[in-house]
């Protein structure tokens, strides 16, 4: 049956046919270069079955699109004719159809083979490898060309065919140290290229590009009314706004119909039926390669499209609307030489083409490696860093993405794989998605979060509202949860599935999905998802058997506090670098690094503003936006990942309440305050110092929690130090505090060498002194050696208790309280003796303040008075000595004492 096997009519490849059987016969990677439409998608795997390929394994075809997948595998298997169609089938994310005996041909895209390789590093189900579009530079392809490059050394029966319409020949020529190339002469058919002219438009500034569009579709219908147009635009919204401007102009006399990833299989495939009017598909770049749409004489291009980038700096994926190269241009214009001669008409000048760069930068070089580091590292080909890619990523790349798995817990500090990171490596899911999964299992919400994790790893579950009816969006609206947009999918999932068990019919579910602005193929790859997550979850025992998702049902969806914690701290989890802090002011959010954030408007959380948020996507268009939000608590974050927070401490003190030195501390996370200040035990951060504040501040001053007999000593000793301050008027006293702290450091070493650990606090030192209450006694102070100073001189004289006042003997007490009321000396005078006490008695104060307030008068005097008294400070304590008695009127004494 083999021998059936023939090149389709009237392609390119045809020359090279038997060229190419025997190259693949004899050499293990080759590479293959041709234009569009040169018949490379659909005959290779022909020429690979007529080499021989098949029988010791499956050819695999690798496609960068589901729909180029599928529909190219019905082109084959069409052209390989009865008989022989079974020998074709295809693998697509959430559809499977090929059978593991029959299949010899498997058409699948990049992911696919990447998933695969997990469970089969040396990929011994296929005999041949077919890498088609190597010239897009996914992150996939790229990743698979260093795959393939090793295991063409380990496999000797393994075959390679590198396949791309304008690929970097030379670039793949070194990276696979120089295999044979060859290049397939010519095109199906040669196509026209036009420039846009400035004479097509009225007002050629300030035409906008849907207009654009219309004149040249209007350009095209003046001399062909019948071939079919397909238009590339950059976004879906320039596809909705093209397309009710081309209805509006040409209204029954054309099919206008929109091609983009979110929509429907079935809407999809309308640009492949037979139509009576001439159709005109508008497509993003979906349609750039591998398709052949049947009937398509012209081209369009609008030479933009939606780049995505990473910013590895600001952690930030951005999908801005740039300019295509020159290789994606090429690619363009070919859709229109597929089946018939054809004309491109780009809607810019033949300069800005040649301005443009050759190619887009590789995917791998704007892109966060997360998922590429973490599925090296678990293939084996690890490092990282000798990993063969085709272009390098820099190294600031590979350290971020490195970064992130660490934020997820899936690598350690040393970069070295966890249990954990095996484990999610496992899953054919972004990181991010998979540690949630593993959180959720902890916190005991594994259904609610499979659901959740399942419509995150898929595009899109809405239909896009911009030419939704009023009914239809109010219908949207009663879909969704008002407290959280992840708990919106739980709503979605409760409803349909709640219908299915009701019974509906498919027809009726469609029309419900419809009705809703809901995708039903998005619904059903939705379901196919969280069944193939539920299956990985049993093989790696996450789940229980028993656990259904299906029959998933919540009191009417109103969750408990408890359970949507539960739910957002396991997102929370694995969003991390997704979190943002609400602005002091304004409507804006402060995300990871100072990044300025806004809600997106579609969330429901828009208006509501919480203070603290996590997102399932942050994504730049007009501005930075968070996309699928929900409300977090600030404290959850440290929790989950306190090596990703900076701890800053102020302000150590001595805590008497707690018998401890406590320190205030500050949490940050990525530039984030999650916690302003907090009160933390000392000897957790630094024993040393903990251990000097408690002898400073705690010791030194009995200022202790529990009751010790050395300490009440102690304190007697210190009130009589307090006693000497009030009496001195000064906040020191002449007291060794060198002497005070080597006294109690000590003790406090003699104790520790007796339990063997250090004592830093009271209550290490309260057990201690349990288990050892002999040495309470080396705590007590020596009060002649602290005092030293103090009691050489005659205290009780300068500073006496009372006072004589006509006989009487009245007690004295002093207070040291500048700016108060009880600041001073104070007199305790019976009332009975009041009438008869003269005041002047008071004057003289003690004598320990005779001399200072001698001075202070001598300073008053006139300055020619003043003068013959100098110096002041010896002529005030030569007169406080002779005024010793306090006889008389103060003033009268001093004066008289001046004059002698």
């Amino acid at each position: 049956m083999i021998s059936k096997i023939k090149c389709a009519d009237h392609l390119p490849i045809c020359s090279i046919w038997d060229e190419l059987v025997r190259a693949i016969r004899s050499n293990r990677l080759i590479l293959v270069t041709g234009e569009t439409g040169s018949g490379k998608t659909t005959q290779l795997p022909k020429i690979c079955l007529k080499a021989g390929r098949g029988r010791k394994g499956i050819i695999g075809c690798c496609q960068p699109r589901r729909i180029a997948a599928v529909s190219v595998a019905k082109r084959v298997k069409q052209e390989l004719g009865p008989g022989l169609e079974k020998l074709v089938g295809y693998q697509i994310r959430f559809s499977k159809k090929f059978d593991k005996k029959q299949t010899k041909i498997k058409f699948m895209t990049d992911g696919i083979l990447l998933a695969e390789l997990q469970q089969d590093p040396l990929l011994r189900a296929y005999d041949t490898i077919i890498l088609d579009e190597a010239h897009e530079r996914s992150i996939n392809i790229d990743l698979l060309a260093g795959i393939l490059k090793k295991l063409i050394k380990k496999r000797k029966d393994l075959r390679v065919i590198i396949t791309s319409a304008t690929m970097e020949v030379e670039k793949f020529r070194q990276f696979f140290d120089n295999p044979p190339l060859f290049h397939i002469p010519g095109r199906s058919y040669p196509v026209k290229i036009v420039y846009e002219k400035e004479m097509w438009y009225k007002s050629p500034k300030e035409i906008d590009l849907p207009e654009k569009v219309a004149v040249a579709c209007s350009l095209i219908r003046e001399s062909d009314r019948f071939g079919d147009i397909l238009v590339f635009l950059p976004t879906e919204r320039h596809i909705f706004e093209t397309a009710r401007l081309l209805r509006a102009r040409f209204e029954t006399e054309c099919l206008i119909l929109p091609l983009f990833a979110r929509l429907s299989s079935a809407k999809q495939s309308r640009i492949f039926k037979p139509a009576s009017k001439q159709k005109i598909i508008l497509a993003t770049n979906i349609a750039e390669t591998s398709i052949t749409v049947p009937g398509i004489r012209y081209v369009i291009d609008s030479g933009l499209a939606r780049i995505s980038t990473y910013n590895v700096n600001t952690h930030t994926k951005a999908l801005p609307v740039a300019k295509i190269a020159k290789a994606n241009a090429l690619q363009r214009a070919g859709r229109a030489g597929r089946v018939q001669k054809g004309l491109c008409i780009r809607l810019y000048s033949e300069e800005d083409y040649i301005s443009r760069d050759e190619y887009l930068p590789a995917e791998i070089k704007r892109c966060n490696l997360a998922e590429v580091i973490l599925k090296i590292l678990y293939m084996g080909f690890g490092p990282v860093e000798q990993f063969p890619f085709v272009d390098p990523p820099k190294p600031t790349a590979i350290k971020e993405g490195m970064h992130t798995l660490f934020e997820l817990g899936a690598v350690d500090r040393k970069g070295k794989l966890t249990a954990l990171g095996k484990k999610m490596a496992r899953m054919p899911i972004d990181p991010r998605l998979s540690r949630v999964i593993f959180q959720a299992q902890k916190e005991g919400c594994l259904k609610e979060i499979i659901i959740i994790v399942s419509a995150l790893s898929i595009q899109d579950v809405w239909l896009s509202h911009v030419e939704a009816d009023s009914q239809a969006l109010s219908n949207a609206k009663h879909l969704r949860n008002d407290s959280s947009d992840f708990l919106t999918f739980l709503h979605i999932w409760h409803k349909i599935h709640l219908l299915k068990r009701q019974g509906i019919s498919k027809k009726k579910l469609r029309r419900f999905c419809k009705e809703h602005l809901l995708s039903y193929q998005r619904i059903v790859e939705w379901e196919d998802i969280a069944n193939q997550i539920m299956s990985i979850c049993h093989d790696i025992k996450i789940t229980k058997k028993s656990l259904d998702i299906k029959n998933y049902e919540s009191d009417n969806l109103e969750f408990s506090s408890t359970r949507f914690q539960a739910i957002h701290r396991s997102i929370l989890a694995g969003f991390l670098g997704h979190v943002a802090c609400k602005k002091p002011t304004g409507a804006g959010y402060t995300g990871a690094k100072g990044k300025e954030i806004y809600i997106f408007p579609g969330s429901t959380l828009f208006k509501k503003g919480p203070r603290w948020i996590v997102s399932g996507e942050q994504i730049r268009t007009s501005r930075l936006f968070a996309r699928t939000v929900a409300p977090i608590e600030p404290e959850w974050i440290e929790e989950l990942a306190p090596q990703l927070c900076k701890y800053h401490y102020f302000e150590p003190s001595w805590d008497k309440d707690r018998g401890e030195a406590t320190i205030k501390e500050k949490v940050n996370f990525y530039g984030m305050t999650i916690v302003p200040s907090r009160k933390r035990s000392l000897k957790s951060i630094d024993k040393k110092l903990a251990r000097n504040i408690f002898i400073e501040q705690g010791l030194s001053t009995g200022e202790l929690k529990f009751p010790y007999s050395f300490n009440e000593y102690n304190l007697n000793i210190l009130q009589e130090f307090q006693e000497e301050w009030n009496k001195r008027r000064s906040e020191m006293i002449d007291v060794d505090f060198q002497a005070l702290f080597e006294h109690f450091d000590k003790a406090l070493s003699l104790i520790e060498a007796k339990i063997g650990k250090p004592v830093v606090d009271e209550h290490s030192l309260w057990r201690a002194l349990k288990d050892f209450p002999e040495m309470e006694g080396v705590f007590r102070l020596n009060r002649e050696r602290l005092l030293q100073d103090v009691l050489k001189e005659d205290s009780d004289k300068l500073y006496p208790g009372s006072i004589d006042v006509d006989g009487q003997s009245l007690p004295l007490t002093y207070r040291f309280h500048p700016g108060s009321k009880e600041d001073g000396i104070h007199v305790n005078i019976p009332l009975v003796l009041l009438p008869f006490i003269q005041k002047e008695r008071f004057d003289w104060l003690v004598p320990g303040f005779l001399t200072e307030k001698i001075l202070f008068l001598l300073k008053s005097l006139p300055k020619n008075i003043r003068k013959r008294l100098e110096p002041l400070e010896e002529t005030a304590s030569t007169l406080a000595a002779r005024m010793e008695l306090p006889e008389g009127s103060f003033k009268s004494t001093l004066c008289n004492a001046i004059r002698n």
